[in-house]
């Protein structure tokens, strides 16, 4: 089925006439939807609504965001220090203190989409996109503008264009006060360790490449990069010390493992790297696959049939390529992680966050090349624009997740746990709960103390302690042990009847569980009390579990099996 070129005209032309005007339409456009259905927006679970949206809920009630590093944090995993939570001057904690919860994360949501556009904008226009070509620039800020980032990280993915820019603006000795305020803001509106650590460090190989080959000192540039790395240090000053200084500390994450190599995980490695390249990773969408990695492909032809001095198109393909393959190369270094603590906890995958801007600085070059070499260029670079536009939107939540997926008030369901409360009766400090077949961070939200959760570093005791109450589940399935004990940032209730990796046993999915295995001794003797489950157990009394009651409303996904645990 093909358009009718007087409709793609009409398609295409408000976007050639006003590009700026439109790209600020479509992005309001695209987040509409966080304000007119509110709570009852679908949201992302997976690391958002379900891990770091309840930790910065968590940090912000607790009356403790200035507290000491040691200060322990009671109400998730039996308590964890201060220091693992998200330091005082995050943005995002100040949304969630400030606004609540769902209106921090719409907040959050408009500040990185359009700061998203705002940087890519400012970086092609005045480092890779001639000045006439205003439509290009516009069209592709705003496909990278629409990427699904993911909200908890804040400014880490979105603002690296912004950053990038700054950074060769004060190399080129243009810089501005915008240039010079990224570098000092964006450290405290986005997370260090997930990807700005990485950005510094390939800003950091741009100085060295200056200094050996050009002889070029560049000392501003240099001062640039220093300054935005101490500045993102002393932002997250608390886990620096926590993980690299303090000795009172033992994370979880020091027993992070990758078996040895073998022939097969090589071959199944370099799979990965090549699907990587080309559809890109789910830990940093880039929507590449189906119209940009095409058109960047015909851009690098052009290249090098114009004969083009300008060699950034091929560079850029080769960086992208490199952080396609080096998450499967440290994953050969299961021999030196015995012995060296950094290759255990540092997440060599995070190189993969930058590839999203880098697929969309090549695809601008490449429209670009087809604007000028290509017949009809332009018009075939609006139809390119509008088709990866219809790409991005296919990819927003409210379609992703339409499928029996909850909405941020069923998956939260705040009227249920209040119900809940109400009829345990007792103040919630004075009892601890585990979560069955669903997010333990759910109960978290309502305020309940729970013996499990999801977070990034915790104390290593805590998951020895817990693993015992689950070590026969993990006994009877050897990828379920892996997952935990090679790992353990989802310190869940696992059982070998129910799917590793999904915690959404929803009441429309009767599931229930007819062998599970539990220590109830131990877990009594952690102070749990009541298991919050989404699935029946049907060998509960043998586990030393009674159902008190089946708890539902109409506003809830789920409906929980309340579980005492006997004494």
């Amino acid at each position: 089925m093909t358009l009718h070129t007087t409709q793609m005209k009409h398609l295409i032309d408000p976007i050639k006439n006003n590009p700026v005007a439109s790209s600020i339409s479509i992005l309001f456009l695209y987040l509409s939807p966080l304000l007119i259905f509110g709570e009852d927006s679908l949201v992302t679970i997976h690391d958002v609504l379900g891990s770091d949206h309840v930790v910065l809920k968590i940090l912000a009630g607790s009356g403790q965001i200035f507290a000491g590093n040691n200060e322990i944090i009671p109400s998730i995993l039996n308590g964890v220090p201060r220091a693992m939570f998200t330091p005082e001057l995050d943005m995002k904690l100040w949304f969630h203190y400030f606004f609540g919860s769902y209106a921090a994360y719409a907040i959050n949501q408009f500040f990185m989409h359009f700061i998203a556009f705002f940087g890519m904008y400012r970086l092609l226009k005045k480092n890779f996109i001639p000045e006439e070509n205003h439509l290009i620039v516009c069209g592709v800020s705003c496909l990278y503008a629409l990427l699904p980032f993911f909200a908890t990280l804040g400014l880490a993915e979105p603002s690296q264009p912004l950053v990038l820019a700054a950074f060769l603006a004060i190399r080129e000795n243009r810089a501005t006060w915008v240039d010079w305020a990224a570098l000092l803001l964006v450290p405290v509106y986005s997370t260090f360790y997930h990807v700005s650590v990485f950005l510094i460090l390939l800003i950091g190989l741009l100085w060295l490449y200056d200094l050996l080959a050009k002889g070029d000192k560049n000392f501003r540039f240099f001062g640039a990069i220093f300054l935005m790395g101490a500045v993102s240090l002393l932002v997250n000053h608390r886990i620096i010390h926590a993980m690299f200084i303090s000795s009172d500390f033992v994370s979880h994450r020091l027993e992070f493992y990758a078996p040895p190599a073998t022939l097969y995980t090589l071959y199944t490695s370099l799979k990965t790297s090549l699907d990587v390249f080309i559809w890109g990773d789910v830990n940093a969408k880039s929507l590449h696959g189906l119209i940009i990695l095409p058109i960047v492909i015909v851009g690098l032809f052009l290249h090098f049939d114009k004969n083009i001095q300008d060699k950034r198109l091929p560079l850029l393909l080769i960086m992208i390529a490199i952080f396609s393959v080096v998450p499967s190369v440290a994953s050969f270094a299961g021999p030196l992680q015995a012995k060296i603590d950094f290759l255990r906890t540092f997440r060599f995958h995070r190189f993969l966050y930058l590839n999203p801007m880098l697929w969309h600085i090549a695809f601008a070059i490449s429209l670009s090349l087809l604007v000028s070499h290509a017949r009809k260029g332009v018009q075939f670079v609006s139809i390119c624009i509008c088709l990866q536009l219809l790409i991005t939107f296919f990819y927003h939540d409210e379609i992703q997740m339409r499928h029996g997926k909850p909405t941020y008030r069923q998956f939260y369901a705040e009227e249920m746990f209040s119900e809940i409360t109400d009829y345990i009766g007792k103040k919630k400090k004075d009892y601890r709960v585990v979560s069955f077949g669903m997010h333990p961070m759910i109960a978290n939200y309502s305020g309940f103390y729970t013996l499990d959760g999801y977070m990034g570093s915790y104390p290593m005791k805590h998951k020895h302690e817990f693993r015992k109450i689950i070590a026969k589940e993990l006994e009877k399935d050897e990828s379920l042990r892996q997952y935990f004990d090679w790992g353990g940032s989802r310190c869940y209730v696992f059982s070998s009847e129910l799917t590793l990796g999904d915690w959404l046993y929803t009441k429309n999915r009767t599931v229930p569980v007819n062998n599970l295995e539990l220590d109830t001794r131990q877990l009594r003797n952690m102070g749990g009390e009541y298991i919050f489950s989404a699935v029946k157990i049907e060998n509960a009394e043998e586990n030393n579990l009674k159902l008190l009651k089946i708890f539902d409303h109409e506003n809830s996904a789920w409906q929980i099996n309340l579980y005492e645990v006997i004494p």
